[in-house]
């Protein structure tokens, strides 16, 4: 059985009123899956304020089975929680609050990952589905489907994502989730921020035009903008922790050793 981890000893109690959403981590095997499935099925009819996360079959975070997550706002619990009671079908949930406090929120789960290192590797996945009518892949990002296509220099239509505008994304997006979570933790307040992605491909090489023309962005800058008070000092130490904890970032400087395969269906 997990063991559970306090945020706090010998603390006082805390205010309900901290809480602004709550997490339902439901969790499940081979044998239970299916049933998984179902539940999911049925809140995602009942409850549409309630947002479905990923399928997680592998063991991620401070959780010691498969699982997927139902995020809900405090308005649903009075309705959703004894609705989870009566119909998880044997299903073992786990009800948590968020307080909106990143930091304090993630306590258990740094605590976790100090007494067992192996269970902060996680193999993370993504998943798509190639369009039949156009050069186009329909990419699962948990929510809906991102339907990514050639690039209009390329000759695509435009219509689609592309697919280089997509990692340019997940660096936005990565770097801005770690900038906030390293500020936090350093306790250096930002008024605002705004965080930007730019890069140059030829595209001449993805065409097989040139033989020369690298494949892949030749360069990618990544800048932050924010407004603070903090010294300058401070706002250096804040963007190299934010280089060093930045998973997209580092990927793609470090550039891992990338297996390829193709399987008949």
């Amino acid at each position: 059985m997990p063991t559970a981890v306090a945020l706090t000893t010998g603390a006082a109690p805390r205010n309900p009123g901290i809480i602004q959403h709550y997490h339902a981590h439901v969790y499940y095997d081979d044998s239970t899956r299916d049933r998984a499935a179902r539940l999911r099925e049925r809140v995602a009819a009942a409850f549409s304020e309630a947002t479905l996360g990923r399928w997680h079959d592998e063991l991620v975070g401070p959780h010691l089975r498969s699982m997927y997550q139902v995020a809900f706002p405090c308005e649903l619990l009075a309705s959703l929680l004894p609705w989870l009671m009566l119909n998880r079908d044997g299903l073992t949930i786990l009800l948590h609050p968020g307080t909106g406090n990143d930091y304090a929120d993630q306590a258990p789960i740094k605590e976790r990952y100090k007494s067992a290192p192996e269970a902060a590797l996680v193999t993370l996945k993504a998943k798509g589905t190639l369009d039949t009518a156009n050069i186009a892949c329909k990419v699962e990002t948990g929510r809906a489907l991102a339907v990514a296509g050639l690039h209009p220099a390329t000759g695509g239509s435009g219509l689609e994502l592309c697919s280089g505008d997509m990692l340019l994304e997940a660096l936005v997006a990565c770097a801005g989730v770690t900038l906030k979570a390293v500020a936090t933790a350093l306790d250096i307040p930002l008024k605002r921020g705004a965080v930007s992605a730019e890069g140059e491909l030829d595209f001449r090489g993805t065409l097989g035009v040139a033989k020369d023309a690298p494949v892949g962005f030749a360069r990618i800058r990544l800048s932050f903008d924010v407004e603070t008070d903090a010294a300058q000092e401070r706002l250096e130490q804040l963007l190299k922790l934010t280089e060093r904890y930045c998973v997209v970032y580092q990927t793609i400087k470090s550039g891992p050793p990338i297996e390829v395969r193709m399987d008949r269906m």
